[in-house]
């Protein structure tokens, strides 16, 4: 059976640049691995990336983002951003905050947007370890993933999926200009025969501080 390889543009994010803390980080690598093997052979889809509208038109540079400090929970600090570029870190070093142009802020959404997408079309393309995922799809903010299953079941892989989802959404939101405290990011299994909801969680449930 031919499998659904839909996903909506905004398009892609993810390789090996997301850690996570405490209880979550051994977790959160086994789910990056399996998650990213093989995504530097996917090819780019083409699709343009659509920057949020937040800021005001009158601040914003071409990269569509205005310069600003982003402050990043230290277990979602990655690769996107260089140490130099740290502002500073939180008292309690829960956070870490980095002063960034308007045009690194966009560099930076592309990237994400790019990579995700990227690895998207590795999980549709692994029937072994994804045998189950008929689709899966993003709405263009990535606060929402919903992964379609045949006949409403799923192997461990394909569970241990929504904890990536749930990274790569968050750094993405926080990157946009949304605050680490505001970004959520709800990952929803359905049956895709039914349309049923099998599972649906969200990222309050991973313990990243």
């Amino acid at each position: 059976m031919k499998r659904n390889r839909q996903f909506l543009t905004l398009g892609n994010v993810f390789h090996g640049k997301y850690g996570i803390c405490a209880l979550c980080r051994l977790f959160a690598l086994c789910c990056l691995c399996i998650f990213l093997a093989g995504c530097g052979k996917a090819e780019d889809d083409g699709d343009d990336v659509m920057i949020p509208d937040s800021e005001t038109a009158d601040s914003l540079n071409d990269s569509g983002f205005t310069d600003a400090e982003i402050s990043v929970p230290a277990g979602l600090v990655g690769d996107e951003v260089s140490e130099k570029q740290a502002a500073y870190t939180d008292e309690d070093g829960s956070h870490v905050v980095y002063a960034l142009s308007g045009d690194e802020r966009g560099d930076i959404v592309r990237g994400l947007s790019d990579e995700l997408a990227d690895s998207i079309e590795v999980i549709l393309a692994d029937d072994d370890r994804y045998p189950d995922i008929e689709g899966i799809t993003a709405n263009e903010d990535y606060t929402e993933f919903t992964i379609a299953l045949t006949d409403g079941n799923m192997n461990i892989y394909e569970s241990m999926l929504a904890m990536s989802f749930y990274i790569a959404g968050n750094k993405y939101q926080i990157y946009s200009g949304v605050s680490a405290d505001d970004a959520l990011t709800v990952v929803r299994y359905v049956d895709s025969a039914t349309g049923n909801v099998v599972s649906e969680t969200d990222s309050r449930s991973m313990a990243v501080e």
